[in-house]
């Protein structure tokens, strides 16, 4: 996968607009609905962008495993509340619906199936390459740009809690010391604190407004890989 992406450049040479659209593209799935007339733009959208390259069905299950898994995972460790089984059910539905949409097949029908099915994934098949060291170089470039330089060693280590392995030591990060794991397993527990005595926030997602990738705010047709 590191491979492909390095392949068509689109990370080296955009890496901000190519995680900024990733997540437009899920919020405009998320906020309109699959089955809107948006989310089947969308979805044709993705399809085009990802069908033209010959992409192993396990891999795809795997990419769609990073949203349903490790989003329920990171919320049941840095959360400010538990989930229900109806919102982790939910969730696996809603990404169910979205991959066979996009052609796959073998998707896990429960989130316990699928969790085994994608740490046996990781463990047999992440490893570190020349071509993931050169996408997460570009990532980290973008992710920590608005940290002063001379805090990015501590704020890359610090991030290293946030993944687990075999991702982490795939990924290049060397594991976390116990001063700065627990210096961010704090912090996450005093946000969860302070959010469980606020009310619940409005979404902050309004479709087609300005972010820091297209100021003047953007179309379903400015999002994805610009044509070569």
């Amino acid at each position: 996968m590191a491979g492909l992406l390095s392949h068509t450049g689109q990370m080296q040479e955009e890496p901000r607009r190519r995680g900024s659209d990733t997540g437009l593209f899920m919020y405009e799935l998320i906020h309109h609905g699959l089955g809107s007339e948006v989310g089947e733009e969308v979805v044709r959208r993705l399809n085009a962008m990802h069908h033209r390259f010959s992409i192993r069905n396990d891999d795809y299950l795997w990419i769609l495993g990073t949203f349903v898994v490790l989003g329920v995972r990171t919320i049941r460790r840095f959360g400010w509340r538990e989930l229900s089984s109806a919102e982790v059910e939910a969730s696996m539905d809603w990404y169910r619906e979205l991959g066979a949409r996009m052609g796959l097949s073998d998707i896990p029908t429960t989130f316990e199936e699928f969790d085994r099915w994608f740490s046996d994934y990781e463990q047999t098949q992440l490893r570190s390459s020349p071509a993931g060291r050169r996408l997460i170089t570009a990532t980290l470039d973008t992710v920590f740009d608005p940290v002063p330089r001379p805090l990015r060693p501590l704020a890359i280590r610090a991030a290293a809690v946030l993944l687990e392995e075999p991702a982490r030591s795939s990924l290049g990060f060397s594991a976390p010391g116990p001063i700065v794991a627990m210096g961010v397993q704090t912090l996450f527990r005093w946000r969860a604190l302070r959010r469980r005595r606020q009310s619940t926030p409005p979404s902050w997602f309004v479709p087609g407004a300005a972010t820091s990738v297209y100021p003047q705010g953007y179309e379903l047709n400015d999002l994805g890989p610009r044509e070569k």
